[in-house]
């Protein structure tokens, strides 16, 4: 027990010193919440993604589209989402909006916040994803994988992470 609990303390330090520009995916993908749903669709499997946020005609982040959305959206319309290997691929919705089919409701958090923080904000709200803004733009994303990827690399390590010295940022691979 002595183990685990020095093990979740050193975890928990780690998370108080990293911050959200650290775990965070960037650039972020885009679309206009006047964009159609398969132009998401096709941003989504171009980049190997389940996420896109959403613009409003000022250019802040006013929502996102998610695989899920998509395939939620799809019995009422008679869809069908194919999941592949770069992917998502959604036969159907050519002409529907995107503003009918995302989620509003958007948790955001700063670059600087620390990654317990996010975590803390992602559990309380039932998010799986956060954008990152700064000065009212969408600069990141994170999700559930990159903390649970900062967790993994800090047990592999220790309390050091390794990373790009240079930018800051932890290794990782486009999800």
């Amino acid at each position: 027990m002595a183990i685990a609990r020095k093990s979740h303390m050193r975890g928990r330090r780690m998370l108080d010193r990293i911050t959200a520009a650290r775990i965070m995916s960037s650039p972020v993908a885009l679309v206009r919440e006047t964009s159609r749903v398969r132009e998401a669709a096709q941003v989504m499997s171009s980049r190997g993604i389940s996420t896109v946020a959403v613009l409003d005609a000022a250019g802040g982040v006013t929502g996102i589209v998610t695989a899920a959305d998509i395939v939620r959206f799809e019995p009422k319309h008679r869809c069908r989402v194919f999941s592949g290997k770069r992917g998502y691929h959604v036969d159907c919705l050519g002409d529907e909006i995107i503003r009918r089919v995302m989620t509003r409701g958007l948790l955001t958090v700063s670059p600087s916040e620390t990654a317990a923080s996010v975590a803390r904000k992602m559990v309380e709200n039932k998010m799986h994803r956060v954008i990152v803004e700064k000065n009212g733009r969408a600069v990141g994303i994170v999700t559930a994988m990159d903390l649970a990827r900062c967790l993994w690399k800090a047990s592999e390590k220790g309390a050091s992470l390794g990373g790009d010295q240079r930018t800051g940022r932890l290794k990782k691979t486009v999800h």
